[in-house]
Formats: structure tokens, C-alpha cells, sequence
């Protein structure tokens, strides 16, 4: 089972070390941003040598720390409405961690195209929930979860 977290920012590399902790195995981590000094201490898995990288690509290097069975794939690309069903083709949930309600449309649209669910986490919104809610969505274990909501 595949997830994918859109946005590797502070909910999204929280989110998706939380997942990677509660053993799933497949993350697609999509966001086109690269690492400021400014995510440096904000972002939990952005490091000072991250500064210049892409987000994503930074993160699938700590996923494997975090897990070594994952297989964490980055898209360093901005998601819009003419490459979002591309690129969430062979996701099995998606987690929507972007700060963009144009960019939640776009990804409800291929979504609802591809028949896969979408777990949205607006600015406000817990990763940890997020991320439990992601993990029962690809139908990790009872125990898993338990890990997942306690964080």
C-alpha cells in the first residue's frame, strides 16, 4: 500500500516519519519546495546540510533512517490540475498536508477520478490524527495505530 503525502513541510515530514514509524511501507512525498534556512528547526527533519535541497528528496533520506524496509519515492514537483492524477497513480490514500485549498481541489478532482481516499490536514489540523487516519486507510495494524496515535 502506497501513500502519498502532499506537502513535505512541518505536517508532512511529521506525518510521514509517523507512517514510516508505524511500518508503511511505500510513501510518494510530493512538494516542489527546497529547504530555506528558515525550515531549519521548524520542519523536524530538515537539517542545516538540507539547506538548498528539495523538501521531499531531504526527507526520503530520513524515512529510511526511520524504517529501512520503506520505499520512499520524492516528486519534486509544484501538483497542479494537469499532472495531480499522474502523479497519485498507484497511491492507495492520500494525505493532503499542502497549504493551498486550490491545491485540495486538484487533488479531490484525481482523487475521486483514481477511487482513492483523501485525508485532509488543513493548517489547524494534528498530523498525528493525519497520520492514524492514513495508517487505518492502508490498513496498518491495530498495534501500529496505537504507536501512530501516541507519537
Amino acid at each position: 500500500m502506497n501513500v502519498a503525502v502532499i506537502g513535505c513541510g512541518v505536517r508532512g515530514s511529521v506525518a510521514a516519519a509517523l507512517l514510516a514509524g508505524a511500518g508503511v511501507e511505500e510513501l510518494s512525498l510530493v512538494d516542489e519546495a527546497l529547504v530555506e534556512e528558515t525550515d531549519v528547526g521548524r520542519h523536524p527533519l530538515q537539517f542545516s546540510p538540507d539547506v538548498g535541497s528539495g523538501k521531499a528528496d531531504a526527507l526520503v533520506a530520513k524515512l529510511a533512517l526511520v524504517n529501512s524496509r520503506i520505499h520512499a519515492q520524492a516528486f519534486p514537483a509544484n501538483l497542479s490540475a494537469e499532472n495531480a492524477t499522474a502523479i497519485l497513480i498507484g497511491a492507495s490514500c492520500v494525505l493532503d498536508c499542502a497549504s493551498s485549498s486550490e491545491v485540495a481541489g486538484w487533488i479531490a478532482d484525481a482523487a475521486e477520478q483514481l477511487e482513492i481516499p483523501v485525508i485532509g490536514a488543513p493548517d489547524n489540523y494534528d498530523a498525528t490524527v493525519a497520520s492514524a487516519a492514513a495508517a487505518t486507510a492502508v490498513g496498518a495494524t491495530q498495534a501500529d495505530q496505537a504507536l501512530t496515535l501516541r507519537g
